[in-house]
């Protein structure tokens, strides 16, 4: 049997109804198309190579000259028989690009030792001709001549015997038929086995046929999950969806996924939907009817607006939130400082988490009601961070104002604070920040046994970190799923410290 070349698995396997649809063709009519090979190892045709052995026919084998770029070639074999969409076209580009860097690398090496052997020639050369210095120059390169000369003679061979199968009439139509296709599929390889010019991901995109921006949408997505790639490459998702897709928990994608093939959903969106209220459902059942006060933490399901008559006045240590950050939510930042200067205590910190795009407008808002202090810088490294379209910027950071009620008696600070590389957290929240920098803010500006309010919590990251440093906490929102969550998750919490 032969075996497969590594470059087979740029491909998808087909599906089952594809795969039986080969086999019934290749019953009824035989193998239409050979087998290619390289080194003895099958490039394309896998299916084709099954489905015979499978009937019991002879496969057909055409070796692959080595002339060009193997992936150039494999690939238009095979892009004008499969129907690829664009997502598919990108999907698979992002798998050849380690192949083009491989034969970059090996043309680099071959170049290199080919002007080696060029500078060692010419030197010869010179060499030589001092030695000789009425030595004819056609002496010197008797191999170039013999190579011009076996040239010629193979180019007269080959007229002569297209001249004698004309005369001879000799093919028969099944060989004909088959040299048609043969010439078919080497025209049609010919026209890329000659790599474009740029870069490897450029080069991938002009040999699939697909645009260079899809290429980097579906390199991103493969580096942070690959699975969903691989559905992309299979034709399950599009390439829109996919990357919809990673922003969620590998476990819930795994579970959209399997809604979509099973046919339970019809696309990411809708299988997200079912995903998030069938969560909603269990956290409903799992939360008791008194959860809402406990001797350590308590949530309450309100708009900031409505929660400052719910919380002792001067009852709070430390106030660490992150609101949305969009130019309609402006006006929440003027309702918080007015929260905060209600419920802190005497000296007590609200930590603000915003944006950079409507810092002035943020400030301009909370300074008539508590006092301005200072600014942090929150480090976001690795890909967490947005790109700012409009202000073109590419951000490694974010702000956390810093306000005191009255005068601030406390330690000294650190002005920056650092989340973990790629640590944002969007499990429970499309918002949710990382664990770690939640950490580090609530260590800075609290000790064990404070109060921390957070009256955007979100999924509760600061709750289940606040709770862990042993700390109190008080957590509100307007959406009843945030609070739901935020209990299974702070549930957890407890049932770990109690269980060690």
């Amino acid at each position: 049997m032969k075996k497969f070349h590594e470059i087979t698995n740029i491909f998808p396997e087909m599906r089952d109804e594809d795969y039986h649809a080969l086999l019934e063709d290749i019953r009824k009519h035989g193998l239409r198309e050979p087998i290619w090979t390289y080194q003895g190892k099958i490039i394309d045709g896998r299916h084709r190579y099954r489905a015979c052995l499978e009937l019991g026919i002879e496969p057909r084998f055409r070796e692959w000259d080595g002339n060009g770029s193997l992936v150039a070639f494999v690939i238009s074999l095979n892009l004008h028989r499969r129907h690829l969409t664009s997502s598919q076209k990108a999907a698979i580009a992002v798998e050849i690009l380690p192949w083009l860097e491989k034969e970059a690398a090996e043309r680099k090496v071959a170049t290199l030792k080919q002007n080696q052997e060029k500078s060692i020639l010419e030197k010869n050369r010179e060499t030589d001709g001092e030695k000789f210095p009425y030595r004819s120059r056609s002496s010197w390169e008797p191999v170039s001549q013999k190579i011009t000369d076996d040239k010629n003679e193979f180019t007269e061979q080959v007229s002569h015997n297209r001249k004698s199968n004309q005369e001879n009439n000799q093919t028969s139509k099944n060989e004909q038929l088959t040299c048609s296709v043969l010439q078919s599929e080497q025209s049609v390889a010919e026209k890329t086995m000659k790599l474009p010019k740029g870069r490897a991901s450029e080069q991938a995109a002009k040999i699939t046929g697909t645009n260079y921006r899809y290429v980097s949408t579906a390199k991103k997505i493969k580096e942070k999950a690959p699975e969903v790639l691989e559905k992309v490459k299979e034709g399950r998702l599009t390439l829109p969806e996919a990357k919809k897709l990673i922003s969620f928990p590998e476990e819930m994608r795994r579970q959209a996924i399997e809604k979509i093939e099973n046919g339970k959903a019809k696309n990411v969106k809708d299988a997200i939907k079912k995903i998030e209220q069938q969560a909603e459902q269990q956290a409903e059942k799992a939360v008791p009817a008194d959860a809402s006060i406990f001797e350590n933490y308590r949530l309450i399901h309100s708009d900031v607006a409505d929660i400052a008559d719910r919380i002792k006045p001067e009852s709070v240590d430390v106030i660490i939130t992150d609101p949305p950050y969009s130019k309609e939510y402006l006006s929440l930042y003027e309702t918080l400082a007015k929260l905060a200067d209600r419920v802190l205590k005497p000296g007590g910190s609200l930590l603000v988490m915003t944006g950079q795009y409507y810092l002035p407008e943020v400030i301009k808002l909370i300074i008539p009601h508590i006092n301005y202090h200072w600014t942090l810088s929150y480090l976001t490294p690795g890909g967490q961070s947005p790109q700012i379209w409009p202000r073109r910027v590419n951000t490694f950071w974010k702000p956390v104002l810093w306000f005191v009620k009255g005068k601030y008696t406390g330690k000294w600070i650190g002005d920056v604070a650092k989340s973990a590389v790629n640590d944002n957290d969007k499990r429970f929240h499309k918002w949710g920040q990382s664990e770690s920098g939640i950490a580090e803010l609530i260590e800075k500006f609290s000790e064990p046994g404070d109060v921390i309010l957070d009256p955007f919590l979100g999924g509760g990251t600061t709750a289940v970190v606040a709770l862990r440093l042993g700390r109190k906490f008080i957590g509100a929102d307007i959406d009843k799923k945030a609070i739901n969550t935020t209990e299974v998750r702070v549930r957890e919490v407890i049932g770990s410290a109690a269980g060690g």
